[in-house]
């Protein structure tokens, strides 16, 4: 394997060279099968993808590749990753739920969450685990009438929203009956 990879740089200069873009996925794919967890085959298998203007594999890498990263925990790298899918294809919701859940629970950056959430109420107001999150979110910030705003329509675009409603607004009794004196309760 160690040969083949040393071999693989010669090659892809030359790929590089002769434009020879399809012999380069070739290359590279059969690589990645033999080490799928290698994230620097993978990202030279997107840039010969791009090359070959075969933009849905090359989306496709970088979500596995965001992934890889996440399982390593390597937080930013896979934010990197998932940014880079999303200049190709803003359109993804779950992409940016990702996102949401990266900022929110391992970077601890609400501003980036609050973004990513919006993007995900955008696309896709119906996406219950996410929008059960945004607006639980929105609540601890403060926000209310836009939480407001998200499940009543989170409940017009799926049926399973007047649940997530209903979960909430038990967990917010739940939260003032065992701490009656605590205001603070009743706006979070």
């Amino acid at each position: 394997i160690e040969d083949a990879l040393r071999q693989s740089e010669a090659l892809t200069d030359h790929y590089l060279e002769t434009q020879n873009h399809s012999d380069a996925v070739s290359l590279y794919q059969r690589l990645v099968a033999v080490q799928p967890d290698n994230i620097d085959l993978r990202e030279k298998l997107i840039k010969f993808y791009q090359m070959a203007s075969n933009s849905e594999a090359a989306m496709e890498e970088w979500l596995v590749g965001a992934q890889l990263h996440s399982r390593k925990e390597s937080w930013d790298l896979a934010v990197k990753a998932y940014h880079s899918l999303l200049e190709m294809d803003g359109t993804r919701g779950e992409v940016y739920y990702q996102l949401a859940r990266i900022y929110m629970e391992k970077l601890q950056n609400p501003t980036g969450a609050l973004h990513a959430f919006e993007k995900v109420y955008e696309l896709e107001p119906g996406h219950v685990e996410a929008m059960s999150r945004f607006v639980r979110m929105l609540l601890r910030m403060g926000k209310s009438d836009m939480a407001a705003r998200v499940l009543s329509n989170l409940e017009k675009a799926n049926p399973e929203g007047t649940k997530v409603r209903q979960t909430i607004l038990t967990d917010f009794r739940s939260r003032i009956e065992h701490e009656p004196t605590d205001l603070r309760a009743r706006f979070v």
